[in-house]
C-alpha cells in the first residue's frame, strides 16, 4: 500500500492505493473506492471511480499538472509520504537515494550529473497509475550518479538517482 497526499485546487486529501484484481483500491479520508481507467488518448482517460464513470483530461505544464472533468479545472499537486519520511538522509551518510515509488515509466530526467540541487527540486519525472509524479531532492546536494533515462520502465522500489553532499570549493 502507498500513502499520497493529493492536493487539488488547494484541497488536501491523504490517499492510500493499493493494486488489486482490475485496477486499484483507494481510501480517502477513511472511504474506501474501486479505481480502473482506460486511455481514450494521451492525456484523456476514462475512469470508473467508486462506481461513476468519469472523463478526464490530464494537462502537465512544467511543474504543475491540471485535471479537467467536465467543465472543472483543478491544479493537482501529488506527494509520496514515503518520500517525506525519508527526510532525505540515507543511513546518516549525507546522501540521498531518489527510489521509484511504485512501478512505472521514467517520462522525464530534470537533471545532469555533477549539478547541485535544492531541496525539493524536481529529479524525475515517473508516470505511474497514469499520472505523472515529480520526484523531488530531500536536501540540498550534488547530483552523483543517474541510473535512469526517459523512456526506462521500473519496478517498485528501483533506485533512480543518487544525491551527494555539496563538494566544497
Amino acid at each position: 500500500m502507498i500513502d499520497y497526499e493529493v492536493t487539488l485546487s488547494g484541497d488536501s486529501k491523504r490517499l492510500r492505493i493499493e493494486r488489486c484484481e482490475g485496477g486499484y483500491k483507494v481510501d480517502i479520508d477513511d472511504r474506501e473506492l474501486f479505481v480502473s481507467w482506460t486511455d481514450l488518448e494521451p492525456g484523456h482517460h476514462s475512469i470508473l471511480l467508486g462506481g461513476r464513470q468519469r472523463e478526464l483530461h490530464v494537462v502537465q505544464e512544467r511543474d504543475r499538472v491540471y485535471v479537467h472533468c467536465g467543465a472543472a479545472a483543478k491544479e493537482a499537486r501529488v506527494q509520496d509520504l514515503r518520500q517525506r519520511r525519508r527526510g532525505g538522509a540515507a543511513a546518516g551518510d549525507g546522501r540521498f537515494e531518489i527510489s521509484a515509488a511504485m512501478p512505472g515509466k521514467v517520462v522525464r530526467v530534470l537533471v545532469e550529473e555533477g549539478q547541485t540541487v535544492e531541496t525539493g527540486q524536481g529529479i524525475v519525472v515517473l508516470e505511474a497509475m497514469k499520472m505523472e509524479n515529480e520526484l523531488g531532492a530531500g536536501q540540498a546536494g550534488m547530483v552523483k550518479e543517474i541510473l535512469v533515462k526517459a523512456g526506462d520502465l521500473v519496478e517498485n522500489g528501483a533506485l533512480l538517482v543518487r544525491l551527494g553532499p555539496l563538494e566544497k570549493a
